[in-house]
């Protein structure tokens, strides 16, 4: 004879079989898919996207910029946003694959921001907004057709 408790168990686990068919199955899981014929890239479900901040106090100091990247690195960032850039002009660049955008202007010594952005990442952002020598903008998207 079965007790009551033996029921709720055997439907929890029936829900649960459902749940993880109809639910979790659906939940975009791969990096890569097919949609409508065309390739489409996404960032992982449930993935985490790590960020950082670095006052850097002049990005021109000899060897800094690959610091950084050495940095991104073993700390697994994806994002490190930078401030005290003392850049005259926002500017552009790669080094060893990771993008450093920065937001400066020519009046403004002593200041200036960016980012970093690692390789992985970089397909994903739609848009870099230098506004000022003290704040810029970072768009990134989910998902990218390619």
């Amino acid at each position: 004879m079965s007790s009551p408790s033996s029921g709720r168990v055997r439907n929890t686990i029936n829900r649960a079989k459902l749940f993880s068919d109809k639910v979790l199955s659906a939940l975009p899981s791969n990096v890569t898919t097919k949609q409508l014929g065309k390739s489409v890239s996404k960032l992982p479900y449930a993935s985490r996207l790590r960020a950082a901040q670095w006052n850097v106090e002049d990005i021109r100091k000899p060897g800094i910029q690959h610091e950084m990247v050495t940095a991104m690195k073993h700390h697994g960032w994806d994002l490190l946003f930078i401030s005290e850039s003392h850049l005259a002009m926002s500017s552009h660049y790669l080094i060893d694959g990771y993008a450093f955008y920065f937001s400066s202007q020519l009046d403004s010594k002593a200041t200036g921001v960016g980012v970093i952005i690692a390789p992985w990442i970089h397909p994903f952002v739609l848009n870099f907004v230098a506004h000022s020598s003290r704040n810029c903008e970072l768009e990134i998207l989910s998902l990218i057709h390619i």
